[in-house]
């Protein structure tokens, strides 16, 4: 459905408004009757003619700055770079848009923001690049990339990253469990993770294989997701380092000992804002 511009106001044209907020910022609106936390996803009944406000993205920090709206599927004020203001003021003489106000339509405003300096960046912010390939959304209605490959045991998704020029491989892989019902669960960016030993709570450096991280997403036991952090070099893997593994049954950190460092190159890591909730979606085919 098309969006209706007028004197630079946005319409909004569905019932329901999605608001997505990554970790590094928060969204409020001018009216103070919606405001949505950091990392949080905030929904907005919308069902009358007569709603009006302006939403605005404020940085948690001075370390990050607001640059757009993301543009995405069902996206408002994507690639504007100001406050967004949306209305359905008006709507009441237009039984089409009427009949969008009583859908069940789900629209999304979500801000991307971006660390001063860039270089400096902690966090890795998920962007979504449509390229003609069927879409991944999880089961919360996020979309998470592309299709890159797959058959019914495995795929591999394209996933994107403000301010990151290549698309980092995302695996999905059925593995199997006589204990379920459906005898096997999927798993997402199963991948051997390092940490900082004293760190075990996960806030201290992260490390993965070099050689299995190159340009692959990564996922803690944790639900925390990590690619591999521009301009690391390997370096070889230390007593220093304790383990966590995103498969079943190894979700504590151990220390591990290696006979030498030179046989274990690793990467440090970067974490992510992704967030993923299996099962997913590939072009409206749900995995099941």
């Amino acid at each position: 459905m098309r969006l209706i511009a007028v004197l630079l106001v946005l319409v909004l044209p569905a019932c329901k408004l999605i608001v997505e907020v990554p970790e590094t910022g928060r969204v409020t609106s001018a009216s103070g009757a919606h405001y949505c936390f950091a990392g949080k996803t905030c929904t907005i009944e919308v069902d009358n003619a007569s709603f009006e406000d302006t939403f605005t993205a404020i940085p948690l920090s001075s370390e990050y700055r607001f640059v757009r709206w993301k543009k995405r599927k069902n996206g408002l004020c994507g690639g504007k770079t100001k406050a967004c203001k949306l209305a359905t003021v008006g709507f009441d003489s237009n039984p089409d848009l009427m009949a969008i106000l009583a859908s069940d339509e789900r629209y999304f405003l979500e801000p991307v923001f971006e660390p001063i300096g860039g270089a400096g960046a902690n966090i890795a912010e998920l962007e979504v690049i449509e390229t003609g390939k069927p879409l991944v959304i999880d089961s919360l209605n996020r979309t998470i990339g592309t299709l890159q490959s797959g058959t019914g045991s495995g795929y591999r998704f394209d996933v994107h990253f403000v301010g990151h020029r290549q698309a980092y491989t995302l695996k999905l892989v059925r593995w199997l469990a006589p204990e379920l019902s459906s005898g096997y669960y999927w798993v997402a960016g199963s991948m051997v993770l390092y940490f900082e030993l004293e760190n075990c709570s996960k806030k201290g450096k992260v490390y993965a294989h070099a050689a299995e991280a190159a340009g692959h997403v990564a996922a803690a036991s944790s639900g925390v997701y990590y690619i591999p952090h521009p301009g690391s070099a390997e370096i070889g893997a230390t007593p220093g380092l304790a383990r966590s593994s995103y498969i079943a049954g190894e979700n504590e950190c151990r220390a591990l000992m290696f006979s030498s460092s030179d046989d274990y190159p690793v990467v440090e890591m970067m974490r992510t804002n992704l967030k993923l909730k299996l099962p997913v979606q590939i072009d409206g085919v749900l995995l099941m």
